[in-house]
């Protein structure tokens, strides 16, 4: 964590937390991605009259993943953010808001 605070500094860190708002990054986003992809592709072979093909049934899930709405809540990006941000204020940082 030393080396990762003395690479970059809380300017720079605020700044990548801005663009991960707006574009959000990381393996669930990626997931998610090649999720709407695989349903995009199954769509084209099932009958058009029937059930459509949903992004959720291309994502992975794992035998440790709690689908639970409280796991959902702490996992999603604004939990993310806060802790981030949490982060940069507790180790000295300065967050740039604007």
């Amino acid at each position: 964590m030393a080396e990762w605070q003395a690479a970059i500094g809380s300017r720079e860190f605020t700044e990548w937390v801005a663009f991960y708002e707006l574009e959000p990054f990381g393996p669930l986003r990626e997931d998610a991605r090649f999720g709407v992809l695989g349903a995009g592709l199954a769509s084209l072979q099932v009958d058009p009259k029937g059930p459509r093909p949903e992004p959720g049934q291309f994502i992975p899930k794992f035998a440790s993943q709690d689908d639970s709405p409280a796991r959902q809540e702490a996992d999603g990006a604004d939990a993310i953010l806060a802790k981030m941000l949490a982060f940069t204020q507790a180790s000295g940082g300065v967050v740039h808001h604007g």
